[in-house]
């Protein structure tokens, strides 16, 4: 990974329609802030707040909103019943 200190990724609004793309953000350990409204993926992946948020739990806000310990407890709860689709990088 070329960027290990990003905390803020803005990427809303490019088509992203792959959810392995969002795997691909696991090791910024440092991330913070990520968007990714206005992404075909929106549509296709549901559920997909608790997806992103258990498989990066550091971050803070997604979306432009606030990442809450309710969020949180969601996605730990999701990711425990969806592993497969988590998948280790």
């Amino acid at each position: 990974m070329q960027l290990p200190s990003l905390k803020y990724f803005y990427f809303h609004k490019n088509s992203l329609i792959d959810v392995n793309e969002i795997q691909k953000l696991r090791p910024l350990k440092q991330l913070k802030h990520l968007t990714l409204h206005g992404n075909p993926i929106e549509v296709t992946v549901p559920q997909l707040r608790s997806y992103v948020l258990a498989l990066l739990p550091q971050l803070r806000s997604l979306n432009c909103t606030p990442v809450s310990k309710g969020d949180l407890r969601n996605s730990q709860t999701w990711g425990q019943f969806n592993r497969n689709l988590l998948i280790k990088n």
